[in-house]
């Protein structure tokens, strides 16, 4: 069964908004749980000697449990989810949010605030990362004492004080409310632990929810929301994911025009955040679930098209379990742009075709099957530039970044979250000898930069996972594999080395089934990923000065396969202009409203000679050759018995 609960995958993007966009208020389930052996509720670390079962990804934020949750999803590098607990007449807000990019380590900030418009009072919430180092499956938690500790935090009471909100900040040295220090974790993944290539880290937290929770004390009892009916609040939250080159914010709901700044302290007002309530009611007809595991172009895990007729297609779920969503109420409109990264403004974006649906209502958690044919109008732009079909050849990549819209149809009556309702498609199946690929980086139609600059600066990040320089041959011991592989054991994969060309078309199989996702296609195979952020001009004010401003635009990259052994994996991305300012992260300085390429090469270093034998079949060899010295010891001496 396709599990819509998880993660949005790599290479997505939210382009024109999320779910805040799509209906006027959202809602915050309860937490249903699996039945069977994982348990009913929510995700539940926080409880003592407790195992995690369920989680093919092995990690929290893909339990099970999180099924049907509420999420905010934003450009394949940031993920929201929460849902409500109900445990003894106590209710929670169970919630993590999951950065995927981070490019230099910790220092990140998350801030979260809840609403109460009866009494015109609220909290604000913000956390600091700490922890920078690879962490264990259970996460790490709170130590005061701890140097360093997982995280670190403050809290901000507001209220309305002759008619302006007026935010106050807890004194130095408050503790934090228990109910904040024990349910948090954070999570660090590092590409190669303990400490390289820590791209993606998160934070979870099992806030306590208090009717009379008193806004202004240095400790709240927990987040004010009210008792009665309905039970609504306005929720807001704001991700600072800072680098050493600046700040890339994330924020619910998105286009607030005021970011966080503590030196106020300042935050968006609250008549902007989001409305929201617990549990389900008259503004929330159902929740649309769409990652980019559900885009493909002719064949699943696919968006190389064919020079005639291609098929588009989107599988979006529904993720409300007790709600059933009719078919001919969403539609899905499809453009593509040359492989790499466009800005979601982009005149490069090409419509193709627009998918609706009509038949039965779809109920949990089934797909809403979104298809349509286009045929490409001059097939010789996606030849080489030298096929001598035209001036045309060579102008258009047959990659193509697929970007997909949800919308409602005009006879639609229901209102809808949709998480996400724009996703890119921009990872690629690939087969590595040496793989030379040109991407285009595309900054056309952005915001002039305020200062006027002719230039603007974009940063590219590469990340490759299960891409060593040097891959060991050797089987484990025993019957062990390596967790992901044997997480995944019904595909048949290698217990080690690389994956081949069958293998890869297994993987896709299970992809089109709805049996992985991209996500869990990234754990398995060798991976390579180009994170893209653009400099907006505008500054961040922070306690050390202010800091660049930067916006996230689509990643983009590529699975690759390889048959027979290696030893190992080379890659480069090269353009002109190319500054190296950190470990696989580069800045480049084009003009403004332009495009520039890019050229990715990857080799798979093939192991040849000698060297290159497994270890076991040398301890094999040295066993045969003892036997065989044994043996012609024995029959000498037998010649020399009388």
């Amino acid at each position: 069964m396709r599990q819509r609960w998880k993660q949005v995958a790599l290479a997505i993007a939210v382009v024109a908004g999320t779910a805040d966009e799509a209906v006027a208020a959202v809602c915050f389930p309860y937490a249903g749980g699996v039945p069977g052996g994982i348990g009913n509720g929510p995700s539940a670390w926080w409880s003592a000697g407790v195992t995690l079962i369920g989680s093919e990804t092995m990690t929290w934020r893909e339990d099970p449990r999180w099924r049907g949750a509420f999420a905010d999803m934003a450009k394949g590098m940031e993920t929201f989810r929460v849902v409500v607990e109900n445990t003894g007449g106590v209710q929670y807000l169970v919630m993590y949010w999951e950065v995927k990019s981070d490019a230099t380590g910790a220092g990140d900030k998350l801030y979260f605030g809840v609403w109460d418009d009866d009494s015109s009072k609220g909290n604000v919430y913000r956390l600091t990362r700490d922890m920078a180092n690879d962490t264990p499956t259970a996460g790490a938690g709170f130590d005061g004492g701890a140097t360093p500790s997982a995280f670190t935090g403050q809290i901000f009471g507001g209220e309305v004080v002759s008619g302006s909100v007026v935010w106050t900040a807890a004194p130095t040295g408050s503790a934090l409310p228990g109910w904040l220090t024990d349910y948090t974790r954070v999570d660090v993944d590092c590409g190669t632990p303990p400490s390289t290539d820590c791209y993606t880290w998160a934070i979870r937290i099992r806030a306590r929810i208090d009717p009379t929770a008193n806004t202004a004390a240095a400790t709240p009892s927990g987040l004010k929301i009210r008792a009665a009916a309905p039970r609504t609040f306005r929720f807001w939250y704001e991700i600072q994911d800072n680098t050493t080159v600046g700040t890339t914010p994330y924020t619910f709901p998105s286009g607030l025009a005021v970011h966080a700044d503590e030196a106020g302290p300042t935050f968006p007002n609250p008549i902007g955040w989001k409305q929201a309530q617990l549990g389900t009611g008259a503004t929330c007809d159902g929740d649309i679930v769409f990652n980019s595991s559900d885009v493909f172009v002719n064949t699943a895990g696919s968006t190389l098209l064919n020079l005639t007729t291609n098929n588009f297609n989107a599988t979006p779920a529904n993720n409300a379990p007790s709600t059933s969503i009719s078919n001919s109420e969403l539609t899905a409109r499809f453009r593509i742009a040359n492989w790499g990264s466009a800005s979601s403004s982009s005149p490069e974006w090409k419509d193709t075709c627009i998918a609706g649906g009509s038949g039965a209502s779809v109920v949990y958690p089934g797909d809403f099957a979104r298809s349509c044919p286009w045929t490409v109008p001059d097939p010789c732009a996606y030849q080489p530039a030298d096929a001598g079909c035209g001036p045309s050849a060579g102008t258009k990549n047959p990659h193509q970044c697929v970007l997909v819209d949800l919308g409602l149809a005009a006879n639609a009556t229901g209102q809808y979250t949709f998480s996400a309702q724009s996703v890119y498609q921009n990872m690629s199946f690939d087969v590595s000898s040496k793989l030379v690929r040109q991407a285009t980086i595309d900054i056309k139609n952005l915001d002039p930069m305020p200062s006027g600059a002719a230039n603007r600066d974009v940063f590219l990040y590469v990340h490759t996972r299960n891409m060593p320089a040097n891959i060991a041959n050797e089987p484990p011991a025993g019957d062990q594999v390596p967790p992901p592989r044997q997480r995944f054991k019904e595909l048949q994969l290698p217990a080690t080395g690389a994956i081949g060309t069958q293998d890869a078309a297994r993987i896709q199989a299970a992809v089109q089934a709805g049996q992985l996702t991209l996500d869990q296609v990234e754990q398995i195979m060798p991976t390579y990923i180009v994170y893209v952020w653009h400099d907006t001009g505008r500054t961040l004010p922070t306690a050390a000065g202010p800091r660049k401003l930067l916006e996230a635009q689509p990643s983009f990259g590529l699975f690759l396969a390889h048959d027979g052994e290696l030893e190992g994996w080379k890659h480069a991305l090269t353009g002109a202009g190319a500054v190296l300012v950190g470990p696989n992260f580069y800045k480049f300085s084009p003009p403004n409203n332009s495009t520039f390429p890019v050229t990715i090469s990857i080799e798979s270093i093939e192991c040849t000679g000698l060297r290159c034998v497994p270890t076991w079949i040398w301890i094999l060899v040295a066993l045969l050759l003892l036997l065989l010295i044994l043996y012609i010891l024995y029959r000498l001496f037998r010649k020399k018995q009388p």
